[in-house]
């Protein structure tokens, strides 16, 4: 594990990264492409990753505590393949604010996901009161103007699959922005049992 200053803030989220294939990339900048015209960040397919709880700006005096929420909640899962398939988004039809390719099965993963809320609220962590669906962020929408082709775009790809990913690890992240989008720096890994 690195050191870190204690005085220091960090902001940081703890996911599971995905690993993804030549054709699923090949699809991502086929989608980006057709939506060159619109304001959206994009997610890197080389940060791709589903993201089980995001901290925010956080004391970096506060990391050992989530290890260790880390290393309680996931010590009884093993390693799982899941599947990259279906596009959606959250927001509205005429104001989408995230496109999204969806995970399946999500079962193992929203049980992954409230053992380390369960685990966070034990420690006085803040839990987000809202559903866990587990999911891959392709983009993040400022403005979307062509509302047709982005509809387009989600017909085209609502059953599509797009990789395959195994579940072998689980890390905490510091996400540092930047004008060109975030970067994700691993500071710890949880890896799964076999």
């Amino acid at each position: 594990m690195k050191s870190y200053n204690k005085l220091q803030t960090k902001r940081l989220f703890i996911g599971i990264p995905l690993i993804p294939d030549k054709k699923s990339i090949e699809i991502f900048y086929t989608i980006q492409k057709a939506l060159q015209k619109e304001k959206i960040t994009w997610t890197r397919p080389d940060q791709w990753h589903i993201t089980l709880h995001f901290f925010g700006e956080i004391d970096a005096s506060k990391m050992s505590d989530i290890i260790a929420c880390m290393n309680e909640s996931f010590s009884t899962f093993l390693s799982e393949q899941v599947q990259v398939k279906n596009m959606g988004f959250f927001g509205s039809r005429h104001s989408p604010r995230v496109l999204w390719w969806n995970i399946f099965p999500a079962e193992k993963l929203i049980q992954i996901q409230q053992s380390l809320a369960e685990q966070l609220l034990l420690h006085n962590f803040e839990i987000e009161d809202r559903s866990f669906q587990p999911h891959l962020t392709l983009g993040r929408i400022k403005i979307l103007k062509d509302i047709e082709l982005f509809e387009h775009l989600l017909s085209q790809y609502r059953d599509a699959v797009f990789f395959n990913a195994f579940i072998e690890k689980i890390l905490l992240y510091e996400s540092v922005l930047s004008s060109q989008g975030p970067t994700y720096i691993p500071w710890y890994t949880y890896s799964l049992k076999k």
